[in-house]
């Protein structure tokens, strides 16, 4: 039998699963780094990428149809560039910008 200190893993087994272990906690850090970027698009609300009634997916498309640069952006940092000409911006229901 084994004595009362012995370990039930082995050193190589405990360093793969704390290498795993690391490696995950990086990818949902530089996920949520990303989240914005990843959120889902295609929900109902007023926002550009809606394509129901309170959406303005449709003027989006006909914005690019007629050749204007269009660019849509969930991140505050694009309001302080000043290279476009209209600006749509949408609040949430319950909070600020």
């Amino acid at each position: 039998m084994s004595s009362q200190g012995d370990s039930p893993f082995s050193a190589r087994v405990v360093a793969i699963l704390v290498a795993i272990a690391v490696i995950s906690f990086g990818g949902v850090m530089v996920m949520a780094g990303w989240a914005p970027e990843l959120r889902d698009r295609n929900q109902a609300g007023d926002h550009p990428y809606s394509t129901s009634a309170l959406g303005y997916n449709g003027f989006v498309r006909l914005m690019e149809a007629q050749g204007y640069p269009v660019r849509v952006s969930r991140l505050e940092r694009d309001l302080e560039t000043r290279d476009w000409g209209l600006m749509i911006v949408t609040l949430p229901a319950y909070g600020n910008l």
